[in-house]
């Protein structure tokens, strides 16, 4: 029962997410073709790529960050605090960078340009 109710929650939140990226994304749009019209933006697909991607990235990124401090933690507890500078640049390069992709991150390079 617990275990449903946690899925329901993540799926809820999830969409949430989703959607306000996507209004904010549809609001933005008119704007970037006045200025720039020869600019276009991620297509559809890239779009819809980047929320599916997202599903598994960041749970994936949450698992991989979690693991880091508690690596981060165990190395400093044994060591008594002298590897703080090598643990705690661990721990930033796997928690650090990008969290969310976006419709961006999947176009190609002549897209790009």
């Amino acid at each position: 029962m617990v275990n449903r109710r946690c899925i329901v929650m993540a799926l809820t939140a999830f969409l949430m997410v989703s959607s306000i990226s996507f209004s904010r994304a549809e609001e933005t749009a008119p704007q970037r073709e006045q200025n720039h019209p020869e600019q276009s933006g991620p297509s559809g697909g890239a779009v819809a790529a980047a929320v599916i991607a997202d599903f598994f990235y960041i749970p994936g990124k949450v698992g991989v960050c979690i693991t880091s401090s508690a690596l981060y933690t165990i190395g400093m507890a044994l060591t008594g605090g002298m590897i703080y500078r090598e643990a705690g640049d661990f721990v930033h390069d796997s928690c650090g960078g990008t969290w969310v992709l976006t419709g961006e991150d999947f176009m190609g390079a002549e897209d790009k340009t």
